[in-house]
């Protein structure tokens, strides 16, 4: 079934002014999740390019030159978040990857020393703090 909210493979979100630099590349297959995450992401100064998993995500990201921060459900269809976290790090060593997640905490899959983990439902707010933090702002 198609996706009304998303006709094209992705949308791209930008700000009045994108302050940062950096792009989050939001990854949710819920599309009134990823809308409402990537409004609130924009809303805070971030560019945003919204995938519904994680091949659109890998098809995607050799078409963003800016710095670049994963935010993605553990749980997506077709490859889990754990996977593509993988697969982005090795395209982006070193890059921030954020997770989020209404799985019970011992069903989730083994972690990095520098990964974030949200668990839904979270606030917007701790949301953006957490994408920030992961960047260095207000630190």
């Amino acid at each position: 079934m198609a996706d009304p909210l998303w006709a094209d493979m992705k949308r791209r979100w930008q700000p009045d002014e994108a302050a940062d630099g950096v792009t989050v590349l939001l990854v949710e297959d819920d599309p009134l999740v990823r809308e409402v995450l990537a409004e609130t992401l924009v809303n805070g100064g971030h560019s945003v390019v919204a995938c519904r998993d994680g091949e659109e995500c890998l098809q995607a990201l050799p078409g963003i030159d800016r710095s670049v921060v994963l935010l993605t459900d553990v749980a997506l269809p077709g490859c889990s978040g754990r996977a593509l976290a993988d697969e982005f790090r090795r395209q982006r060593p070193g890059a921030p990857v954020l997770f989020a997640t209404g799985l019970p905490t011992d069903n989730l899959p083994p972690m990095h020393d520098d990964e974030v983990l949200l668990l839904k439902p979270f606030s917007l707010r701790g949301m953006l703090d957490a994408v920030d933090r992961m960047l260095g702002v207000g630190s």
